[in-house]
């Protein structure tokens, strides 16, 4: 075969392989490319259901296998794009704030006016009913209330024995105060009228209210003698100095104070 020959049949079997190709690509092209777009199915006038095709067929049915709900969707009118406009709620918070406010009125009562309360007066003395007077300052705090400080005193004790009284139980006037009341346990005081009157009440630190009833031979100035229960007792008491001693009186009104003295 010469030259020229063998030219011819490598052109052939060129142009048949480039044929080949093309055959090949063409199919290739053909198996990849994307399917149709499905028609969409149009409306009955109703807007509710598809129309159908000319054979019978639901569309929809058709094209996914399914049929479709003719059941309008919420928020729609059938056969028209209206919307239907939801009802409007107050946000939580303010039902919430609103609740709680109801309620605080309900339990919470109103505020009444306070009602002023009388004044306790201190009564007048007297030896008949001497507890009138101790009673009505007996719970009182004195650093609470006005008053009046006498001063500084010195104290002793004394007992209803012959010791302390030269009298014994049966003896005319046993048992009986200067003041004329009968002498009491925790209340009754020996004083010297001259600085303190009888009658008083008498607030004396470390011991509480006592009432000024009595008084005593050895009993001059700023000396209280205090009645206890026997001698052994009031020898146990000594003598106690420098005891600060306030005072009310009679007729007075037992006003609080804002601060101690």
């Amino acid at each position: 075969m010469n030259g020229i020959q063998r030219s011819a049949v490598y052109t052939i079997a060129t142009v048949s392989l480039a044929l080949t190709l093309l055959e090949h690509g063409w199919h290739a092209a053909e198996r990849t490319a994307p399917a149709p777009a499905a028609a969409v199915p149009a409306m009955s006038e109703s807007g509710s259901a598809p129309v159908r095709s000319a054979s019978g067929t639901n569309v929809w049915q058709s094209l996914y296998g399914k049929t479709q709900s003719t059941k309008p969707k919420p928020g729609t009118v059938s056969g028209s794009s209206a919307v239907v406009a939801k009802p409007t709620t107050a946000p939580k918070s303010a039902v919430k704030s609103q609740a709680t406010a109801s309620l605080q009125q309900a339990v919470v009562p109103q505020a009444t006016a306070a009602v002023p309360q009388p004044a306790v007066v201190v009564p007048a003395f007297s030896p008949e009913r001497p507890d009138d007077v101790f009673e009505q300052v007996r719970h009182q705090n004195i650093y609470h209330i006005s008053h009046h400080v006498i001063g500084d005193f010195v104290l002793t004790a004394y007992s209803l024995d012959e010791h302390s009284t030269g009298k014994t139980p049966g003896s005319p006037g046993f048992g009986i105060t200067y003041s004329g009341t009968r002498a009491k346990v925790n209340r009754t005081v020996a004083v010297d009228p001259r600085v303190i009157p009888i009658g008083t009440p008498i607030y004396i630190e470390g011991l509480g209210w006592r009432l000024a009833e009595d008084t005593g031979g050895a009993v001059k100035g700023r000396h209280i003698d205090v009645l206890l229960n026997s001698e052994r007792e009031a020898y146990r008491f000594g003598v106690k100095r420098h005891i600060r001693v306030y005072s009310v009186f009679p007729g007075e009104s037992l006003q609080p104070v804002m601060a101690e003295d």
